[in-house]
């Protein structure tokens, strides 16, 4: 059995990969707005690392997102 995660794909295919984000609601830090102080997960910083690594991985990886992307915070609220 091959490793797909670092296997070429076979002449004449490609791998594909779809990374998607939902439901982000402006969460730019892992910082609660709310609460006022960080949180341990979460906000897109941490989605950009993420990203970065599976695109190294798979370059041309298509990245999209699900919707709830700029309301649902105190910081999206504000602006």
């Amino acid at each position: 059995m091959r490793d797909e995660t670092t296997a070429a794909p076979a002449k004449g295919r490609v791998w594909l990969r779809i990374i998607a984000t939902s439901d982000v609601h402006a969460h730019i830090v892992p910082y609660d707005y709310n609460a006022g102080m960080p949180t341990a997960a979460g906000g897109l910083v941490n989605a950009a690392r993420l990203i970065g690594t599976l695109r190294r991985e798979r370059p041309g990886a298509l990245v999209v997102d699900n919707g709830d992307f700029l309301q649902g915070t105190a910081l999206a609220d504000a602006a």
